[in-house]
């Protein structure tokens, strides 16, 4: 929860079946895996049945290519890092 009241939610990865764009912005949003990600989120705390959903966004998870975590410095970059999960842990 952030100091505003806000609360931060991130759901599913899928398989990719489009071609990702140049920008996370232009990701399609999946309505329904929203709203199954907001039923999970009332079973675990069921005071936010009566609250609102203020923003529905997709973006690029990030993972490797056999699925093992990765942490650390993104090549030629300065000041970035990168960090993923295995899918199997989510």
């Amino acid at each position: 929860m952030f100091t505003d009241g806000d609360i931060y939610v991130c759901g599913f990865s899928e398989e990719c079946s489009q071609n990702l764009p140049d920008s996370g912005n232009s990701v399609s949003i999946d309505e329904n895996s929203c709203d199954r990600l907001r039923q999970i989120g009332i079973r675990v705390a069921s005071t936010l049945q009566n609250t609102d959903v203020e923003i529905r966004q997709a973006c690029y998870l990030p993972q490797s290519n056999d699925n093992n975590p990765l942490i650390g410095r993104l090549y030629g970059l300065n000041n970035v890092f990168i960090a993923t999960v295995r899918e199997k842990d989510l």
